[in-house]
C-alpha cells in the first residue's frame, strides 16, 4: 500500500514546496518497510514460541495448530483491516489528486497558487 501512495505524497509535497523529493519518499518507504519486516519477523518467533511451537516435532499438538492458525490467519486479516480503513479515510480522492496535478501545472507557469484549497489533503506549519 505504501508503494503506491508514494507518487501522491511527492506530487502534495511538490505543491507545498517546489521542490520534488521523490527519492527522500522511496527510501522513506523502503526504509520503514524494512523495519516493520524486522520487528513484525521479531513478534512472529516470540509468538511460535509461546503457542508451544516445536521445530523438532513432526506433528504440533492441537493448541499449536490452533495458535498457527489464529497468527496466519486472523493477523492477517487485522492487518488488511487496518490497511483498509487507512485507504478509506484517505483524504487524496481520484479527483482531489487532479486538481493536485492541475495546480502543479498552473504553478510551473508562474500562476499563484492558493495553498489553502488543499488544507484538507496537507498539516501546514504555521509561521511563527
Amino acid at each position: 500500500m505504501i508503494y503506491a501512495m508514494i507518487s501522491d505524497c511527492v506530487e502534495v509535497d511538490c505543491l507545498i514546496n517546489d521542490v520534488r523529493k521523490d527519492g527522500i519518499f522511496y527510501s522513506m518507504a523502503t526504509v520503514s518497510q524494512k523495519i516493520a519486516a524486522a520487528i513484525g519477523v521479531s513478534i512472529l518467533g516470540n509468538c511460535m514460541d509461546w503457542i508451544g511451537y516445536n521445530d523438532q516435532k513432526a506433528t504440533q499438538t492441537l493448541y499449536t495448530q490452533h495458535g498457527i492458525a489464529v497468527l496466519f490467519i486472523g493477523v492477517t486479516y487485522v492487518c488488511l483491516l487496518i490497511s483498509i480503513i487507512c485507504m478509506i479515510t484517505n483524504p487524496l480522492t481520484k479527483k482531489r489528486y487532479q486538481d493536485v496535478l492541475e495546480a502543479l501545472k498552473k504553478k510551473e507557469h508562474g500562476y499563484k497558487i492558493n495553498i489553502e484549497e488543499f488544507k484538507d489533503l496537507l498539516i501546514i506549519k504555521k509561521k511563527r
